[in-house]
């Protein structure tokens, strides 16, 4: 079986070069084996070669994505597979800037928008099961709201930064791209 699905990968390969004009030697990939062909898809289908190439259903919800409570967030969005990984996708991609946002919310002053936002924000979080990172969200709303000192502010919100960026990356490498197929 292991044979079949490298000379059907290798052949797919070959014929998505050969659409896209690229000249490609078969023994280069062969002498390279199967490490090679895995790099190249990953970055043709912007890193989600291993999921795909393992056969992974873009509609199943991944076993274990640190940091993310997938029985939980699947439970707030009522069961709804599809929804609940499309609300994942959202914030992998769309929701990295966040901090930077609060960040410059507090920079300009605006304490009422920067707790609005990590509020918000915290939600979103509770939503998708992302528990340790509500906890980190809900102490930088909780400071904003006090008016704790600004190192204070700027180091809760180094903190969600970095966690948000590594939950994102998490969610990247673990779910197929939307549309991908069965």
């Amino acid at each position: 079986m292991k044979n079949y699905l490298n000379a059907l990968l290798l052949a797919v390969v070959e014929a998505v070069l050969v659409i896209a004009g690229i000249h490609w030697q078969m023994d280069r990939v062969l002498l390279g084996g199967l490490v090679c062909l895995t790099v190249f898809l990953a970055v043709l289908l912007g890193g989600t070669a291993g999921a795909l190439a393992a056969g992974t259903d873009p509609e199943e919800i991944p076993a274990a994505i640190p940091g993310l409570d997938t029985a939980a967030g699947l439970n707030r969005m009522q069961g709804g597979k599809t929804a609940y990984l499309a609300k994942l996708r959202q914030f992998a991609a769309g929701h990295r800037e966040v901090p930077c946002r609060i960040r410059a919310d507090l920079a300009a002053g605006d304490l009422a928008d920067a707790e609005r936002l990590t509020h918000a924000f915290k939600d979103l979080l509770g939503t998708i099961g992302a528990s340790p990172l509500l906890q980190w969200a809900a102490q930088l709303e909780g400071a904003i709201r006090l008016g704790r000192n600004r190192e204070t502010l700027d180091a809760l919100v180094d903190g969600l930064e970095i966690r948000v960026a590594d939950l994102a990356r998490q969610i990247d490498r673990a779910l197929p791209p939307a549309g991908a197929p069965k």
